[in-house]
């Protein structure tokens, strides 16, 4: 289940999806938490503010939200993730992990880095600004993700 971090950032997204566990290879790969990285990616592939090159701006644009993932290394989702971790030149260890004890950024060898799961959230809020946090209202949103999403905010 995804779980909802705050974070107070002027000006900026403040309101982050944290997932239930890893997504990528060797990990648990959970369906909600699976299709709302594949919606962060989707959404990275046509963010302008993404300095992302247009080569990896093309792998991601490959990611389908919705589609089965296989946790395999051949899978688009898992290529995707590589390409992100070689793009920020972080550990390659081929997984989005959860952001832990609801933080935005862990300690790297070069001082605290965002995790990419943070960056994700920040791609989809660029593409969503006027509706985010509600996922489900993105054309691209997945319908089990976009019926969790619902379940958060009702009223």
């Amino acid at each position: 289940m995804l779980e909802i971090v705050i974070a107070q950032i002027p000006g900026k997204c403040q309101v982050f999806f944290n997932i239930s566990g890893n997504v990528g290879l060797r990990s648990p790969n959970d369906v909600i938490d699976v299709q709302l990285v594949q919606l962060g990616y989707a959404c990275a592939a046509i963010n302008p503010a993404n300095s992302a090159p247009p080569d990896v701006k093309a792998l991601w644009k490959k990611v389908n939200p919705g589609s089965p993932y296989s946790g395999t290394p051949q899978d688009v989702l898992s290529q995707a993730i590589a390409a992100h971790e070689r793009v920020k030149g972080i550990s390659q260890d081929g997984h989005v992990s959860r952001m832990a004890g609801g933080h935005l950024r862990h300690p790297g060898p070069r001082g605290a880095e965002p995790y990419l799961l943070s960056q994700l959230c920040n791609n989809i809020f660029d593409i969503m600004a006027s509706t985010y946090p509600r996922l489900d209202l993105h054309q691209k949103c997945p319908l089990v993700l976009g019926a969790h999403i619902k379940s958060l905010f009702r009223n």
